[in-house]
């Protein structure tokens, strides 16, 4: 199969396979460990940007040592607390306290803490749904006899509600604050869960289902309340969104998923909010009632959204929960938040699934154009590249948009293809090269062969024109002495002739052509281009000369009839490639210049020459080859006569250079 194929199956098949990694939320606790990072550097890069409207009021631990050192507090600091903010009274308080049962407390300090509930216009309380994790923010047990929630609830239930509500979680009965209080404040159930992964709260539930109905959350409920809106007036599209219209005009419509939570927009931690100490509130009220100045001005909590509850470390160990920002915080710091998200209305948009497809198919398409094309080293500098520029532009559309765009997923798409088509590539590619050894190894020099392996687009298939150097050698009377010699003499001897020969030849990176018999062609020039080819092939037949004189040598020696040879040389412009049928194929040349240099070489005979150059040949090796005119000579298949010299040697080096 061709690479562009595979590469079309790799990416298909990488794109659907991460797609459903995703999809099946296999790759979710590590994608969301890339977005807190993002909001993360968001916060180092700009800072903080809490809403202005939102104000905390927290308990800390230096307030529950005030207040009587342990957890919980008498009521009566809280009636004290909503006393104070009564004095210049906030648009609306979310008091994230649950009072689910006045055991222990003095009458008068529950008495007193409902009358003060009664003077804030806008209070929320919050209850809760079930049991377990989300347990009540409260040592206190619930009461042994609740009013019927349909009652206290009844009122606060979402009626306006389309689509397929199944996937929003069903609660179980709820833990209320004591009728007192809930008869005289809004109510909006306050479970959130972090992630079960890891824990840190990044969602949360801004709708849950009880009976036949849906309820807002304390959160849902704080945003209705400080906006002067009713839940009737308030419309649900399970699994999209909760919206509604503000009486200055302006839509507000929230994001929200399957479950009905809603993806949190971390501006800012719990200290970078507008907040007060709990005990310092109440000095400070306490002072304003003598004339005097306390720590905390009551006026900068005037119209605003006040948030009240626990910051201190070790009242409630479950109140305390890991953020984006922060590896452990109050809930309040998480309520804070999504308060400011729905004020700011900068909601979180993930990519939906239609786009995350979209991209994986583009990444993969990238890479697998990148790595079928070059070799594997660039192609993975490119990748890497590519990788480093999408992580990059994902932290900028995030800080500019806040546009999620999932990087796990591209990036495991980016690897999947890279490797895979890498190593298709290598597999193929060294079965070709493999192939390649096989048949180049046959007329080609290791270094010749080793050069084209790495880059196997010079040895082309097909033919080409090129101007190249041809040598053909031939042995005198070797007819005659197969003739006169029996078949196991004459075998050995042509082994040995044509064995050295060739690795002259190589020596010199030329191509071995063929074995003709006792002849032997070779070129230079091609599959490597050599500008030089014509004086490697003059000196490759200089030294293959003095190799058989050498081998002469040892056969008198040894009395056994010694070889002279024949070598012709001619330049000139002829067809090289593979040549041959679709089953048997020859890497040789063509052409009429192929056949002078075998004319030539014919000639030597005549002349008594160990090795005779076309005109061709001479005109590049001037300058640098030493040869002796022979003239002009006619031979087979040329109309015109052949200039041919007789080659006698080299010129000593720093001679004037051949041509290219």
């Amino acid at each position: 199969m061709k690479l562009r194929g595979v590469a079309i199956i790799v990416v298909a098949a990488g794109a659907i396979s991460v797609f459903s990694l995703d999809r099946a939320g296999i790759l979710k606790a590590y994608e969301d460990k890339t977005v807190d990072s993002r909001f993360r550097w968001r916060h180092w890069l700009y800072g903080p940007s809490p809403s202005p409207d939102v104000c905390i009021v927290g308990i800390d631990d230096q307030a529950l040592v005030a207040l009587g050192g342990r957890w919980p507090i008498s009521w009566r600091w809280h009636a004290l607390l909503l006393e104070a903010l009564a004095e210049r009274p906030p648009a609306t308080t979310a008091y994230d306290i649950l009072f689910p049962s006045a055991d222990g407390q003095h009458p008068d300090d529950s008495a007193a803490l409902a009358g003060a509930s009664a003077r804030l216009s806008d209070l929320v309380y919050p209850y809760y749904f079930g049991a377990g994790e989300d347990s009540p923010r409260t040592d206190q047990k619930p009461p042994d006899i609740v009013p019927a929630p349909e009652r206290l609830l009844g009122r606060f239930a979402i009626t306006d509600v389309d689509g397929d509500l199944s996937p929003i979680p069903l609660a179980s009965a709820p833990t209320l604050p004591i009728p007192s209080l809930a008869e005289r404040a809004a109510l909006g159930f306050a479970n959130a869960q972090g992630d079960p992964e890891d824990g840190v709260v990044r969602r949360i539930p801004l709708l849950m289902r009880y009976h036949d109905a849906v309820y807002p959350s304390f959160t849902l409920m704080a945003v209705l309340r400080y906006q002067n809106i009713q839940v009737e007036d308030v419309h649900v599209a399970a699994g999209r969104y909760v919206e509604f219209d503000i009486p200055e005009g302006r839509h507000v419509s929230i994001p929200v998923d399957r479950k009905g939570c809603m993806l949190i927009n971390y501006a800012a931690d719990y200290t970078e909010f507008q907040h007060s100490v709990f005990s310092q509130v109440l000095q400070s009220f306490a002072l304003a009632q003598k004339g005097e100045a306390g720590p905390v001005d009551l006026a900068d909590v005037e119209g605003k959204l006040v948030l009240v509850g626990i910051t201190a470390t070790g009242a409630i160990e479950s109140y305390m929960k890991p953020t984006p920002l922060a590896a452990e915080g109050p809930m309040l710091t998480v309520q804070a938040n999504a308060l400011t998200t729905i004020l700011s209305g900068a909601f979180p948009r993930p990519l939906g699934a239609r786009d995350i497809l979209l991209l994986l198919l583009a990444m993969g398409t990238l890479v697998a154009f990148l790595t079928a094309r070059l070799k594997a080293a660039t192609s993975l500098a490119l990748v890497l590249l590519v990788l480093a520029v999408f992580i990059a532009t994902a932290y900028v559309v995030f800080t500019t948009g806040l546009l999620i765009v999932p990087l796990l997923p591209s990036s495991l798409m980016a690897v999947t293809v890279y490797t895979l088509i890498t190593s298709y590539r290598y597999a193929t590619e060294e079965r070709q090269r493999r192939f390649y050894r096989g048949v180049l190894g046959k007329y080609l020099s290791k270094n010749v062969m080793e050069a084209i392996l790495q880059d196997p687009s010079r040895f082309r298939l097909g033919g080409e024109r090129r101007e190249l150097t041809v040598l053909f050698a031939d042995v005198k009377g070797f007819t005659s002495f197969c003739e006169r010699s029996p078949v196991e003499a004459v075998a050995p001897r042509l082994n040995e002739l044509h064995d050295r020969m060739t690795r002259v030849i190589w020596k010199h990176d030329g191509t071995l052509n063929k074995y003709m018999g006792d002849g032997i062609l070779a070129f230079w020039g091609a599959p490597l281009s050599h500008p030089d080819h014509a004086l490697r092939a003059v000196r490759a037949a200089l030294e293959m000369q003095e190799e058989l004189k050498r081998m002469r040598e040892s056969w008198q020696a040894h009395g056994i009839e010694p070889f002279a040879m024949g070598i012709g040389i001619n330049t000139g412009t002829m067809i090289v490639g593979n040549m041959g049928s679709s089953e048997f194929w020859d890497y040789t040349v063509l052409g009429d210049e192929v056949n002078l240099a075998s004319r030539i070489e014919g000639l030597t005979r005549n002349y008594g020459a160990d090795v005779l150059l076309s005109e061709f040949t001479y005109r590049c090796v001037r300058g640098i080859a030493e040869a002796r005119l022979i003239g002009e000579v006619t031979v087979k298949g040329k109309e015109k006569p052949v200039v041919v010299y007789e080659l006698t040697g080299l010129r000593p080096q720093g001679a004037d250079q051949p041509r290219a």
